[in-house]
C-alpha cells in the first residue's frame, strides 16, 4: 500500500468524535484541570468492586436450564407480601400470576422456586395440588389450556427466605433487600427466573412502621394496616420488566429528590440513604439530572419516563440496576468520586431494562454497554480528551485483568461458568463498542443506538439482532468485526518497525512493518490510524491490518520525525515500537537434509547434506537478501555456499529451503561443534553476519527433559553446550516417552527436576533397565526421585541406592579419592524443596561421591557393565559463583569424562577439571528468548569479572555481575527486568563482560 502526502494538500484524516444532540452543561466543577480530573478514574479495585459480587455467586445463581424455552407466557406478577423484621421471616406472602397459554396442550406450569413454606397453590382461585423439585415447583392446571388462552397461578406461602452470600431476600433490621441477578428472584417469589419473559408487576408491600419501602415503578398508595401492624407500599411498575430486576430496599430512609426536567414536563429522581449519610448522597448523586440529560439525548428519552428514577442504598458491596430503582452499596464519600459507577447504572436503565438480554450468554449487551456509557459521560464532561482519557484506562484495566492470576482469555459470547460478570463482558466488550463506534463513524454509531433500543424496547435482544441493526445502519457486513471481537478471543499485539529514504526532490519514503504476534487468539483484521510527525506537520492516515505481517508505505514531503500507531487509542491492543532503522536477522532454527545419507538428521562422518537455515527478521524489511555460508572447521566442507532467501518482511521467518547450502563431512572426524558464518547481504548495501554452531558427528548424549515442562532443560543444555557436547534432547512433556533407541547413545542425562510423582513411568523403567543391560550409562537427578521409585526393583537393582528420606542442607562434601568430586565442597540453592538422601548399596558395588554435611549421601555412582551416577538433587540446585566449591560445569564436566572413559585419577590427585584457556562470553540460550536467558562465560584464571546489560543507545539497563571469579565456567540468568526490578521492552540489547584487559559484547533478543 503506497499513499502520496504534500504540505499544500494533506488533509488530516480522522473520525468525529462529537455526540449527537448532547451540549456540556457549564459547571465549575467540570473545569477542573485534567491532573485533577485524571484522579477521578477508576482504580482497579473499584472496578473489581463493581463486579465482584455478583462474580461469586453467578454459578448458584445460574441455573442449568438456562436456555430451555416456556410454553407460556407471564403478564403480570402480583406480589402480596408482609415482612416481619424482627422475625426475619415473611410471615405472609400470596404471589398471582397471569400468564397466556402459547401452545393447545399446555397442562402444566413448570415454576422457579426455591425454599420457604407453600401454604396453598390455586389456578383460577381453584386449590390445586403441586410438585416441588429443587428450585422448581410444578402446578397442573387442571385442564388442557388451548394458545391464547388466559389463566392465575396463586402460591400463598411463608417462612425464611434463604438468601446466600446476600442474594434473594435478605432480611435484617438495618435495611432488608433483594439481590437477584443472574436468578435469584426465585428465593423470594414464584416465577419464570428467565430475563426473555418480561411482565408488568405491582407488590404490596408490608413493613413494621417506621420503614420505608422503595421499589420499581411508581408508588400508588401506603396504607396502614387495619388488622396487622404494618404499614404497606403498593408499588406499581407498568413497564415490562425481566425478574432479576425487581426489588425490595426497606429501610428507616432518609429521602431526597431531584427532579429531571424535558419537554415541558418533569420526572422525580427519587433517593434513598440512611439518614446519617444522606448529605454525602445528596452530593455524590447531584449529577443524574445531567446524566439523564446526556444519555437521554445519546440513547432516546428515559425510557420509564412516566415513572421515576430512583437510588436506594444498600449493605451489598457494589450496585445493581434495578428498573427505575438502582440500588446502591458503594461507599458515599460526598465527592462524586464514584460519579462513574452512578452513570453505569443510570446507563442500564437503557441497556439491560429497557432492552433485555435474550439469554445469560449475551450479557455483554448489559454490561458492555453500561461500560462503554461511563466513557460517554466523561466525553459529555471533558469532550474528546475525556473520552480518550477514559477509554485508555479502560483498556489498560482489562490488558492487565486478563494477564492476571485471576484472568482468563475467553469470548465475550457466551462466557464460561463462573465468568459472567468479568472484565471480559464488562470492559472488554466496551472496548468493542469504542471500537465498533471507530470503525463505523460517529453517526452511525449513535444511530445503532437508537434503533437498536426502539426495535427491542421493553423487550429482549441478543447479540444477532445487535448485529443485524447495525449492519443495517451503517450498510456495512459485519460478520469480520462481530466474528474476531464477539466470538473469538484475545486481542491483537502488533508490533512495529519504521523507516525511511530519500527520494531527493520527490519527498521522503516512509515504510512502517506492522506485525501481529498475539498467540491463543485469531489474526484480527482492523482499521488503525496512522500517524506520521515530521517538523512541519502531522500527517494521519487509516489503515486496514489484516495479515500477520504487512508493510505500508507513504511518500511525504519531509523528514519523518516518528510514527505511531492507533494514537487515539481507538483499538483495544498492545502496541510496541521496535527501533531500527535496518534489518535484524535471528537464527531461527537450522535443519540437516540427508536424505541421501543415513538420514539420521545429523551431519554424519562422511556424509555430504543438504543445509537449511531459517532466520526471523526483527527489524526493518529485508528485501533482495542473498546468503553466503562459511567455516574454517577442517572436518567440514561447504560445497555450496549461496542461497537466496528473497525478502524477509519484519517479524516474518524464511528459509534457503528452494537453495540449500551443501555440507560435507571428513569420514574420519571425531564428533565436535563446528562453528559456521552465514554472511547475509541485503538491497541498501545491508551486510550481517549470523553465526552458528553445529553438530559434528553422530551425537553421543541423549538428553531427556523429564521436568514437567519447566526451563531446567535451557540449563542442561548450558552446561553441555559450554562443554562442547554433542546430544540429543527429548521433552517428555511435548514427545512423551516412548524411548526405544537408547541404544544410540553411549550416555542418557535423564534429569527430573523437582517433579515429586510420575518421574519414571514403570516403561520408562523398562526402557532405561534394557538399555544398561546392554551396557549403556545413565546420568540421572531430581528431588522426589526417591519418593515416588524408591521402592521399585529398578531403583534397588539399577540405580544401586537406598532412599533415606529428605533433608532441607544445602550443603555437601565430596568424598576424598572419589575421582570425581575429590572431597571438594559443594552448595545448593535453597529452593523451598528437599533433597533425596540416599544411601550405596554396598554389596552392589555402588558408592558415595558426595554427603551432605548433616549426614547421608547426596549422590552415588555404580561401575560394573554399566554405569550410572544418581544425584538425589536437580543439578540445576548446584551453585556455581563461588570459585572455592564444586560448580555445576565442574560437576557435569568430571561425571562426562568419567562416564566416557577419561583416564582415572590416582588417589591423592586433583580431579582433571579442564579449565578454560582463554576469557570468553558465549552466545545466550534460548536467543530470542521471552522470560529469561541464560549467559555462559568462561575465566582462564581468578579475575574481576564485569557483565552489564546495555540497551541499543548504550544505555546500561542491568549489572549482572561485578566481582572476583575463580577459574572456570560459568552460567547467569538474566530474567528480562532492569536495576529496578521492572521488566524491560522487547528489543535488542547487548551484553558486555569486561575482565582483566579482555572485552567482548554478544548480542541478544528480547521478545515478549
Amino acid at each position: 500500500m503506497r499513499r502520496s502526502f504534500w504540505a499544500a494538500a494533506v488533509a488530516l484524516v480522522v473520525l468525529l468524535s462529537q455526540s449527537p444532540t448532547v451540549a456540556r452543561v457549564s459547571d465549575p466543577v467540570k473545569d477542573l484541570p485534567p491532573s485533577e480530573i485524571l484522579k477521578k478514574l477508576p482504580r482497579h479495585e473499584d472496578r473489581e468492586l463493581l463486579r465482584e459480587g455478583k462474580a461469586r455467586y453467578e454459578t448458584l445463581l445460574r441455573a442449568e436450564k438456562a436456555y430451555t424455552p416456556h410454553s407460556y407466557d407471564v403478564l403480570h406478577y402480583e406480589i402480596n407480601m408482609h415482612i416481619d423484621i424482627p422475625a426475619d421471616s415473611v410471615s405472609m406472602a400470596a404471589v398471582f400470576i397471569d400468564c397466556r397459554s402459547q401452545t393447545d396442550t399446555l397442562t402444566t406450569v413448570d415454576l422457579d422456586f426455591y425454599g420457604m413454606i407453600i401454604d396453598s397453590v390455586t389456578v383460577d382461585d381453584v386449590s390445586m395440588s403441586y410438585t416441588r423439585q429443587e428450585d422448581r415447583l410444578l402446578v397442573p392446571l387442571g385442564t388442557s389450556v388451548s394458545e391464547g388462552d388466559s389463566f392465575r397461578v396463586g402460591v400463598y406461602y411463608h417462612g425464611h427466605p434463604y438468601s446466600p452470600g446476600y442474594f434473594g431476600l435478605v432480611i435484617d433490621p438495618d435495611v432488608t433487600f433483594t439481590m437477584c441477578e443472574p436468578e435469584g428472584a426465585r428465593l423470594w417469589f414464584p416465577c419464570y427466573d428467565k430475563p426473555s419473559d418480561k411482565a408488568t408487576v405491582d407488590l404490596n408491600i408490608g413493613v413494621p412502621p417506621g420503614y420505608i419501602v422503595a421499589s420499581n415503578g411508581t408508588l400508588v398508595e401506603t396504607v396502614v394496616s387495619e388488622k396487622t401492624p404494618l404499614t404497606i407500599y403498593h408499588w406499581s411498575e407498568d413497564y415490562p420488566i425481566a425478574t432479576y430486576l425487581i426489588s425490595l430496599a426497606i429501610s428507616q430512609y432518609a429521602t431526597f429528590s431531584y427532579w429531571y426536567h424535558h419537554d415541558g414536563d418533569s420526572m422525580e429522581i427519587a433517593c434513598y440513604a440512611p439518614p446519617a449519610e444522606s448529605a454525602n448522597a445528596a452530593a455524590d448523586f447531584a449529577n443524574l439530572p445531567e446524566m439523564l440529560a446526556c444519555y437521554s439525548g445519546l440513547f432516546g428519552l428515559y425510557p420509564f419516563i412516566e415513572e421515576k428514577y430512583g437510588m436506594a442504598t444498600f449493605p451489598w458491596g457494589g450496585a445493581m440496576e434495578h428498573q427505575t430503582c438502582t440500588s446502591w452499596g458503594f461507599p458515599l464519600p460526598g465527592n462524586q468520586y464514584y460519579d462513574w459507577v452512578v452513570a453505569h447504572e443510570l446507563a442500564h436503565q437503557w441497556w439491560g431494562d429497557w432492552v433485555s438480554p435474550g439469554d445469560w450468554r449475551d450479557i455483554w449487551l448489559n454490561e458492555g454497554f453500561a461500560t462503554y456509557s461511563e466513557a460517554l459521560w466523561w466525553e459529555y464532561l471533558y469532550g474528546d480528551w475525556g473520552l480518550r482519557s477514559y477509554m485508555g484506562e479502560m483498556q489498560d484495566y482489562y490488558l492487565w485483568w486478563e494477564n492476571s492470576a485471576y484472568g482468563e482469555r475467553f469470548p465475550i459470547y457466551d462466557p464460561p461458568p463462573g465468568r459472567m460478570f468479568s472484565s471480559t463482558e464488562y470492559e472488554k466488550a466496551g472496548c468493542v463498542l469504542h471500537m465498533l463506534r471507530f470503525a463505523v463513524g460517529d453517526s452511525n454509531f449513535f444511530d445503532i443506538l437508537r434503533t437498536y433500543g426502539t426495535t427491542f424496547a421493553y423487550g429482549n435482544a441478543i447479540t444477532d439482532d445487535f448485529q443485524e441493526v447495525c449492519e443495517v445502519e451503517s450498510g456495512q457486513d459485519l460478520d469480520w468485526f462481530f466474528d474476531q471481537w464477539i466470538y473469538d478471543q484475545g486481542y491483537p499485539e502488533y508490533k512495529f518497525v519504521w523507516s525511511f529514504e530519500s527520494q531527493g526532490m520527490k519527498g521522503y519514503e516512509v515504510n512502517v512493518s506492522v506485525a501481529q504476534v498475539q498467540e491463543n487468539a485469531p489474526v484480527f483484521n482492523m482499521p488503525m490510524e496512522l500517524r506520521i510527525v515530521t517538523a512541519l506537520e502531522e500527517i494521519m492516515d487509516t489503515i486496514v491490518v489484516d495479515q500477520a505481517s504487512e508493510v505500508f508505505q507513504f511518500v511525504i514531503q519531509d523528514e519523518p520525525l516518528s510514527v505511531e500507531l492507533d494514537p487515539k487509542h481507538w483499538l483495544l491492543c498492545e502496541k510496541e515500537e521496535i527501533h531500527a532503522t535496518e534489518p535484524i536477522l535471528v537464527l531461527q532454527e537450522w535443519m540437516v537434509d540427508d536424505q541421501l545419507g543415513n538420514q539420521n538428521g545429523w551431519l554424519s562422518p562422511g556424509e555430504t547434506v543438504n543445509f537449511i537455515v531459517s532466520l526471523e527478521n526483527q527489524g526493518a524489511t529485508a528485501r533482495g537478501m542473498t546468503g553466503v555460508l562459511r567455516t574454517h572447521d577442517v572436518a567440514v566442507t561447504v560445497v555450496d555456499s549461496t542461497a537466496n532467501y528473497g525478502e524477509l518482511r519484519f517479524n516474518e521467518t524464511g528459509s534457503n529451503e528452494a537453495t540449500p547450502f551443501v555440507l560435507s563431512c571428513a569420514a574420519d572426524l571425531v564428533p565436535h561443534w563446528a562453528t559456521l558464518d552465514l554472511v547475509i547481504r541485503a538491497d541498501g548495501a545491508f551486510e550481517d553476519t549470523v553465526a552458528l554452531r553445529i553438530p559434528a558427528g553422530d551425537p553421543a548424549i541423549l538428553l531427556v527433559d523429564d521436568d514437567g515442562g519447566g526451563d531446567e532443560d535451557l540449563f542442561h543444555m548450558g552446561l553441555l553446550d559450554s562443554l562442547d557436547r554433542i546430544y540429543v534432547l527429548h521433552e517428555v512433556s511435548k514427545a512423551g516417552s516412548g524411548l526405544d533407541d537408547l541404544g544410540a547413545f553411549d550416555l542418557v542425562i535423564w534429569f527430573t527436576a523437582r517433579q515429586v510423582s510420575n518421574t519414571l513411568t514403570t516403561a520408562d523403567q523398562e526402557s532405561l533397565a534394557s538399555y544398561l543391560d546392554s551396557g549403556g550409562a545413565l546420568l540421572i537427578s531430581g528431588t522426589g526421585l526417591g519418593n515416588d521409585i524408591g521402592s521399585t526393583d529398578f531403583y534397588g537393582n539399577y540405580l544401586h541406592a537406598n532412599w533415606d528420606g529428605e533433608t532441607t542442607t544445602t550443603v555437601l562434601q565430596g568424598v576424598a579419592g572419589d575421582p570425581i568430586s575429590e572431597g571438594t565442597l559443594m552448595l545448593l540453592f535453597d529452593q523451598d524443596g528437599e533433597q533425596d538422601v540416599l544411601s550405596p548399596d554396598a554389596q552392589t558395588g555402588s558408592s558415595s561421591c558426595l554427603n551432605y554435611v548433616t549426614g547421608g549421601s547426596g549422590a552415588i555412582k555404580h561401575e560394573s557393565s554399566y554405569k550410572v551416577f544418581y544425584l538425589g538433587f536437580g543439578l540445576e540446585a548446584a551453585r556455581g559463583d563461588n570459585p572455592n566449591t564444586l560448580s555445576p560445569y565442574e560437576l557435569m564436566d568430571a561425571i562426562l569424562n568419567w562416564v566416557l572413559g577419561s583416564t582415572p585419577v590416582e588417589p591423592g590427585e586433583t580431579a582433571p577439571f579442564s579449565h578454560p584457556e582463554t576469557f570468553s562470553l558465549a552466545n545466550n540460550h534460548p536467543n530470542p528468548f521471552n522470560a529469561s536467558t541464560r549467559i555462559t562465560f568462561r575465566v582462564p584464571r581468578a579475575s574481576q569479572v564485569e557483565l552489564k546489560i546495555f540497551n541499543v543507545r548504550g544505555q546500561e539497563v542491568k549489572n549482572l555481575l561485578d566481582d572476583a571469579m575463580g577459574a572456570g565456567s560459568y552460567t547467569l540468568l538474566w530474567d528480562g527486568t532492569d536495576s529496578q526490578g521492572r521488566a524491560v521492552a522487547s528489543g535488542i540489547y547487548f551484553c558486555q563482560m569486561k575482565a582483566d584487559a579482555f572485552r567482548q559484547s554478544m548480542k541478544m533478543l528480547l521478545l515478549r
